[in-house]
């Protein structure tokens, strides 16, 4: 009989082994699967936030392109320096004609909750306001115009040297056309420095013209960041000027194209 017990407390102690051995590796299994859960998790979570934070910028540039459109068709209208941003609920009685935000105007939906998100909302600021380095300088001829907050440096208008051309960058309204033929140009004056560090903000960039650097100058106190120097403008005056605006006193004052000078770039 004790040699029966004792086969009976044996096989007792080896099934005890057993069981703890067997819920030991429950446990390790039950831990590597939440482990596993948990990392699924976080990595599903950044991948939301990465798809909300793009449509988020899809949603702001659906709006901005709708407003854009609905400015073209004023101004196409000739509101000119007429249009108005103001938001419905705040519109007054009368003439809507030239207004974005209303049907018998530019016909532009509004959102008056819709944040800045992961970009800008560049319609929606006002005069002075900025966003991610850019500022809203005001309207001019019914055209919002923006600028950086800072200056891009100093450049030559031409590549520096005194291989002057003649390259009909004429306009005094125009800096986007200006700076397109300018890119263009593979003539012994380019590439032309001012220009093309403009371009390096995005296609929209650009050196602004004779009228929209003199606009520019005339809202200098609510853009700030501006020296007292020579800006280069992208208007040209003959092969070897260029037309620029002294910011300490507006003169405007006609300058060799190799010279160095403070660029400030544009975008509508």
């Amino acid at each position: 009989m004790y040699q029966a017990f004792l086969k009976q407390s044996k096989f007792c102690s080896k099934a005890q082994s057993g069981n703890a051995l067997f819920i030991i590796l429950i446990a390790v299994a039950l831990f590597a699967t939440l482990s596993y859960a948990v990392t699924s998790s976080s990595r599903s979570g950044d991948g939301v936030d990465e798809e909300l934070a793009t449509l988020d910028q899809a949603e702001l540039e659906n709006y901005q392109a709708n407003i854009d459109l609905a400015v073209k068709r004023l101004i196409f209208a000739k509101c000119g320096s007429n249009i108005d941003y103001t938001p419905p609920s705040e519109q007054l009685a009368g003439d809507k004609s030239c207004h974005v935000f209303h049907v018998q105007g530019g016909g532009a939906y509004y959102r008056a909750n819709l944040g800045l998100g992961a970009g800008c909302l560049l319609s929606v600021l006002d005069p002075g306001e900025k966003c991610a380095g850019i500022i809203y300088i005001g309207s001019l001829s019914g055209t919002r115009l923006y600028t950086t907050t800072t200056d891009q440096g100093q450049y030559t208008w031409n590549n520096g040297t005194s291989n002057w051309s003649d390259t009909s960058a004429l306009s005094l309204s125009d800096g986007l056309a200006n700076t397109n033929l300018l890119i263009a140009l593979e003539d012994t004056g380019a590439p032309y420095a001012a220009v093309n560090v403009c371009r390096t903000l995005g296609e929209e960039w650009y050196l602004p013209a004779e009228d929209e650097l003199v606009f520019m100058y005339n809202n200098k106190d609510i853009i700030g960041g501006f020296s007292s120097s020579n800006y280069w403008s992208s208007t040209e005056v003959d092969d070897d000027t260029a037309r620029t605006r002294l910011f300490s006193t507006g003169q405007r004052v006609y300058r060799d194209k190799d010279l160095t000078f403070p660029v400030r770039c544009m975008r509508k």
